[in-house]
């Protein structure tokens, strides 16, 4: 790991909200969005509608993927789809709709944008793929049973309006898993959990029957969600897919998506890390530290494919004044943080979270930490601005 605190371009150009540096084309798209479509009035699970589109680019972006595929990110869910009912372009076998779109992101990313739209992403995932996997299969990268599934000519998937048949090929698999990863990671938190009854850490969105009622106070206590697993198996399918072909399109998370997160690891580090969160952390005296430290090790050592707790041990070290451990914990939190362009805890945005890490960092660096509530409440300005 670097110990030096470079913020690669693109994410420096996020960060600063310069649109147009980052995509000439953007701020167009954004007033398009949000000034005429509406797109910042609807609901959309922990955010507006608009934040989630931006923020599918965003991880998109961070990942390199192909340019189409980013800008399709921006109106992934526009003609509504299996899963949501945000039809901000109402298509209805209206042509012109589809020509609208075209004309601001261009013919590959809208042809991409209806394909998301059309195809039955549940169905897909967790029964043609998820359904018919020994997930040691994917511990064990099994080809064998991966061309089974995935045949080299493709899976075929039906359109949800027509129940036409749909060839999705390897290469177009990979992308739109590579989409629902970015998708997923960024709207799931705690309340979908407790939704789907997600208690065995696999986000497998199990449905009652409809004689039976799933139920859950929005936004419950927001806990960071139980995600990662199920993600982390889509990216061995990922890998899979693109290792012979473009393997540089496979996205940076889980070691470039070469490692799966056991489901018991990852509900026990979500505990581990809620326990810490919500103890009195007012920490005047160091008496509690210990435990507190001890638990935040074992999360990421169970766990190491998120920043959080990387960001709460930087902080424990600092009030103990161990400003080199300090440093070296806020510079992993924000590699983990740039890697996948999101954040796992969201009661904070991606971006608070990473300017509050630069700012550990930037006090560590200097070796002082304040005491005094109004002097902490000062601190905001980081390095290099």
């Amino acid at each position: 790991m670097s110990d030096t605190l470079e913020i690669p371009p693109k994410i420096k150009l996020i960060l600063r909200h310069d649109w147009a540096k980052l995509n000439s084309n953007l701020p167009k798209l954004i007033e398009t969005l949000t000034k005429e479509l509406g797109s910042t009035e609807c609901w959309h699970k922990k955010s507006t509608f608009f934040e989630h589109l931006f923020h599918v680019y965003q991880i998109l972006t961070i990942w390199n993927q192909p340019q189409y595929l980013i800008d399709c990110g921006l109106f992934h869910s526009a003609y509504s789809n299996s899963y949501v009912n945000l039809a901000i372009f109402k298509l209805n076998n209206d042509i012109n709709e589809r020509k609208k779109l075209e004309s601001l992101i261009g013919e590959k990313a809208e042809n991409f944008a209806h394909l998301f739209c059309i195809i039955p992403r549940h169905d897909l995932i967790f029964n043609q793929i998820f359904g018919k996997l020994n997930f040691n299969d994917l511990e064990e990268d099994n080809d064998e049973k991966l061309r089974i599934i995935i045949p080299d000519e493709g899976i075929k998937v039906q359109n949800i309006n027509t129940n036409e048949p749909i060839i999705l090929d390897k290469f177009t698999l990979a992308l739109f898993l590579i989409f629902t990863m970015a998708d997923f990671s960024d709207q799931v938190f705690g309340w979908q959990d407790e939704l789907f009854e997600n208690y065995d850490g696999q986000l497998l969105f199990y449905q009652k029957s409809n004689d039976e009622f799933n139920f859950s106070l929005w936004p419950g206590d927001c806990k960071p969600g139980l995600w990662l697993t199920c993600l982390s198996r889509i990216g061995k399918i990922i890998r899979w897919c693109l290792k012979d072909s473009d393997p540089e399109l496979i996205p940076p998370v889980f070691n470039n998506c070469t490692v799966t997160l056991e489901p018991l690891n990852l509900i026990k580090s979500r505990d581990l890390y809620w326990e810490v969160v919500t103890i009195n952390n007012n920490l005047r005296n160091v008496e509690a530290i210990p435990e507190i430290e001890k638990k935040l090790k074992e999360c990421i050592e169970i766990n190491p494919f998120v920043a959080e707790p990387h960001v709460l041990l930087a902080q424990i070290y600092m009030r103990l004044e161990k400003y080199e451990e300090a440093e070296q914990e806020g510079l992993r939190a924000l590699k983990i943080f740039f890697d996948w362009g999101t954040c796992w805890d969201k009661r904070m945005n991606w971006d608070v979270w990473i300017a509050y890490v630069r700012v550990v960092i930037d006090c560590a660096r200097k070796k002082e930490w304040f005491k005094n509530g109004f002097d902490t409440l000062k601190v905001g300005l980081v390095p290099g601005i």
